[in-house]
């Protein structure tokens, strides 16, 4: 991402500023330090209380998760963006397209291809008609994803099932 974002131009860089969040793993911390202050429009804001996430999110234009991790599964700051009405640009990676759709709550790129990741961030900052749908849609699905409506489907698909399976009698 911050490779990504230093191939703005100058005058895209006065208008963007990248907010930088979560955990920095010490083995990493010194590379991370260095590649964050070679672009000067992103800032580190630390880790997040996780009740001030979907606040923090809320006064964002976009999330931007570009991830590659091997082990990604639903990554839940991609249903904090939902609630928080907030659009996404994301990787096309393992289970991340089972939450974003592209072009309908944000826009999905392949992984570790930042002039792709580039490519969505200037289309978002240029189609703001895009931008205001997307995040409207993303909005819309939150409910997919709350409490209420999922423990339900946990036990009428799985839970009651398991429970019942001759495995467990």
């Amino acid at each position: 991402l911050l490779e990504c974002v230093r191939g703005l131009g100058e005058n895209e860089r006065k208008s963007f500023r990248l907010h930088v969040y979560g955990p920095v793993y010490q083995e990493t911390r010194e590379r991370f330090d260095l590649e964050v202050s070679r672009t000067d429009m992103a800032e580190y804001l630390g880790v997040i209380e996780p009740d001030d996430v979907i606040a923090t999110l809320a006064d964002n234009d976009v999330l931007i998760f570009p991830s590659f991790y091997k082990g990604e599964g639903h990554p839940g700051v991609l249903v904090e963006s939902m609630m928080a009405g907030v659009p996404v640009i994301a990787s096309n990676f393992r289970s991340i397209p089972e939450l974003i759709e592209h072009r309908v709550n944000g826009l999905l790129v392949p992984p570790q291809q930042p002039h792709e990741l580039l490519s969505a961030i200037r289309t978002l900052r240029d189609d703001r008609e895009l931008l205001k749908n997307l995040s409207r849609n993303n909005w819309e699905r939150r409910y997919r994803y709350s409490a209420d409506r999922m423990v339900p489907k946990l036990f009428e698909t799985g839970g009651n099932e398991l429970l019942e399976s001759d495995r467990y009698k």
